[in-house]
């Protein structure tokens, strides 16, 4: 992967810690707020997201961050969970109350830890049910 360019969003959905998602940094560059929208297929109540920071550089390590849930890929209203990631490589849970309904999940970073424009990440997961099951999704 040439790190000069931004790093496709399928990266945080391939397993491999060693591969990131990452926002463009050289050349121009835009300012924060940045997102990323994943796409679950179906709608699933989302009750919590596992967070890993890209392994091998500091820049673009998100420090915070919002989420949001919609059956909108565009429209995402009242965020649904925040919060502030730490600056190590271990895999960083975050619970969302109230099972908010969606078949989109988009992660916002807010700013960067080593306080760059840009963000990235290596995996993200995201924990759910089905509605109306009452089972756990992942």
């Amino acid at each position: 992967m040439n790190p000069r360019r931004a790093g496709p969003a399928t990266a945080l959905l391939d397993g491999r810690i060693d591969s990131y998602w990452h926002t463009q940094w050289q050349g121009s560059t835009t300012p924060f707020p940045h997102s990323v929208v994943i796409d679950l297929g179906k709608s699933y109540a989302v009750t919590g997201f596992e967070f890993t920071q890209r392994q091998s550089n500091s820049n673009g390590k998100i420090k915070d961050f919002e989420l949001y849930v919609s059956d909108s890929p565009t429209e995402f209203g009242t965020k649904v969970a925040s919060g502030t990631f730490l600056d190590v490589t271990r895999s960083q849970i975050t619970a969302v109350s109230g099972g908010k309904v969606g078949r989109y999940v988009k992660l916002t970073a807010l700013n960067s830890i080593a306080g760059n424009a840009f963000a990235g990440g290596a995996e993200l997961n995201i924990g759910g049910t089905v509605p109306g099951s009452g089972g756990n999704h992942r």
